[in-house]
């Protein structure tokens, strides 16, 4: 620390104050920097989640009609599109019953002994979560 003293303290005025300002630049573009990672970070989640409820809309709308007319395999077909997303995992479009009319399993796996509740959907409407 005492040869960065000796150095700034000889150093000319005018090179003073270019290194105060490059200083001063680095440290506000490190300071936005990390504010903009940091907001870029909290809004993922929601990005994701708001993402993911557009498509499951358009996937409901879109198997109306395999449903309505019992076509599986066009339903299987239509929910394949699910894998243009790379965190989308499986899609899934049930019966009345609560049943499994048609699935897609971007890696098919074995089915759970105890499978898990599915929300009630029964107005059209599924609870995404948070």
């Amino acid at each position: 620390m005492a040869k960065f003293g000796n150095v700034f303290g000889r150093a000319s005025l005018s090179r003073k104050l270019t290194g105060l300002g490059v200083a001063t630049s680095t440290i506000a573009l490190l300071v936005a920097g990390v504010v903009l990672l940091v907001a870029d970070v909290s809004t993922s989640r929601q990005r994701l989640v708001n993402d993911t409820a557009m498509r499951a809309e358009a996937l409901s709308q879109n198997g109306a009609a395999p449903l309505a007319f019992h076509d599986a395999q066009s339903a299987t077909e239509m929910l394949a599109t699910v894998s243009l997303q790379d965190h989308a995992m499986s899609a899934a479009i049930f019966k009345p019953d609560g049943s499994v009319f048609a699935r897609y399993d971007r890696r098919p796996r074995r089915r759970p002994a105890n499978p898990p509740q599915w929300p009630d959907h029964r107005d059209g409407h599924a609870d995404l979560g948070p």
